[in-house]
């Protein structure tokens, strides 16, 4: 099975059985973009772009955790950026 196959299989039984994700802490984001941020030479030019551009938006895409009340996605932003 294709690897988004099977990645959307598991999204989808995880949606049916009202399972959330959780939450990573700011800390735990920041330090694994950092790892993956310092592998970039090793990406594709295409992903290389992505993740210069995250790096760029790093504080929009992440303010929900410094915001009371925001929603713990930015797919919003992340459409207007992204597409």
């Amino acid at each position: 099975m294709h690897f988004m196959n099977s990645f959307h299989s598991l999204e989808l039984k995880r949606r049916r059985e009202n399972k959330r994700l959780e939450q990573r802490e700011y800390h735990d984001a920041l330090y694994n973009f950092n790892n993956l941020f310092s592998k970039i030479d090793s990406f594709e030019i295409a992903v290389q772009k992505r993740l210069m551009r995250i790096k760029e938006l790093w504080p929009n895409l992440t303010a929900f955790y410094f915001l009371d009340n925001a929603p713990a996605t930015n797919n919003s932003v992340e459409k207007l950026l992204f597409n």
